[in-house]
């Protein structure tokens, strides 16, 4: 087996225009893991000190589609391929997901109802390595057991024993 990959310490998350108070409360929530956010106006000057961004981010406007947006994102798709282009949004929609999609956007979230799926897919394509003194429940996933079973771990998987304050290794 080789080397486990290294993740870094931190990763920037480009927004694609000035984000709502929702969308902040979320940005912030990412940036105690280590996550931070550059704002890009989509105009060739301000992008081109970018250095391989994995997530762009771009807040959808309930009431109407942004066709500039669309050109944009395709310049920035074509320069930027390994990333994912993420919209959310917070009001119903006057137009299809199916419009959004044809932009180039990859996800679409809600951000009241999916706001632990758009984090996670923000773990997932932009992982980055939390030092463990910011662990805390909020930050880990409960499994049940039994799940568990028969399944052999990709990780090493630790059991917190509160009463005698011992964590311990689970091995299934």
């Amino acid at each position: 087996m080789g080397k486990p990959k290294k993740y870094p310490n931190s990763e920037t998350l480009v927004l694609l225009k000035e984000p709502s108070e929702t969308l902040l409360q979320v940005l912030n929530d990412l940036k105690v893991f280590g996550y931070h956010t550059l704002t890009v106006l989509l105009n060739n000057e301000e992008e081109k000190d970018l250095t391989e961004p994995r997530v762009f981010i771009c807040e959808l406007n309930p009431e109407t589609l942004d066709k500039d947006a669309s050109n944009n994102i395709s310049e920035l798709k074509k320069r930027y391929s390994e990333a994912i282009f993420v919209a959310v949004f917070t009001h119903p929609l006057k137009y299809s997901y199916g419009e959004v999609k044809k932009q180039g956007i990859d996800y679409i979230y809600h951000l009241y109802f999916d706001r632990e799926l758009f984090i996670n897919e923000i773990f997932e394509a932009a992982p980055i390595d939390i030092p463990t003194k910011l662990l805390n429940l909020d930050a880990l996933v409960r499994v049940n057991i039994i799940e568990l079973e028969n399944e052999p771990l990709p990780f090493n998987l630790y059991i917190y024993l509160p009463s005698n304050k011992k964590t311990i290794l689970y091995r299934p």
